[in-house]
């Protein structure tokens, strides 16, 4: 993958941005999301959004969260 197809790939996630401090108090991030995937990354703060094809952040969230069951 080259580095435009990362960026692209990120620009796609709908509404990607830093979670609230409301939505990190009831769980609701990138890290709890059905399509994150911590193994695929060496740093625990950042996994791979399998939905958009990019490295995103725990912290973060888009429009197209959905928990982890």
């Amino acid at each position: 993958m080259i580095w435009w197809d990362i960026i692209k790939a990120k620009k796609d996630a709908p509404n990607y941005r830093h979670a609230s401090a409301a939505q990190m108090r009831v769980g609701k991030n990138c890290g709890t999301c059905k399509a994150w995937d911590s193994s695929k990354t060496d740093d625990p703060k950042t996994g791979y959004c399998e939905w958009y094809d990019f490295n995103c952040h725990a912290d973060h969230i888009c429009d197209a969260w959905v928990r982890k069951k």
